[in-house]
């Protein structure tokens, strides 16, 4: 991944975070895909942060794409020291 294309990710994760009030109805969604990205650019701070956000819950996007989503999403969870309910 190229390093502008890393730089629109953290800037776009940056932004929806950003967004501070009332916790928003697609979260742990967003924390999923950010979490991917990252975790996918070896950005592992930023990649630990969103995920630890999805409290163990994951849908099938963005990990259907790398595989079986659980497997996929527990995989980075354990590679980035994120704990999970699984």
């Amino acid at each position: 991944m190229s390093y502008e294309v890393q730089r629109e990710i953290t800037a776009a994760a940056g932004r929806w975070h950003g967004e501070r009030g009332s916790p928003h109805p697609r979260a742990v969604e967003a924390h999923n895909v950010f979490g991917a990205a990252f975790y996918l650019a070896d950005l592992r701070r930023p990649a630990r942060g969103h995920l630890a956000r999805t409290y163990g819950r994951f849908g099938t996007t963005p990990w259907s794409y790398l595989g079986d989503p659980g497997r996929e999403y527990h995989k980075a969870c354990s590679r980035l020291n994120v704990i999970t309910n699984g």
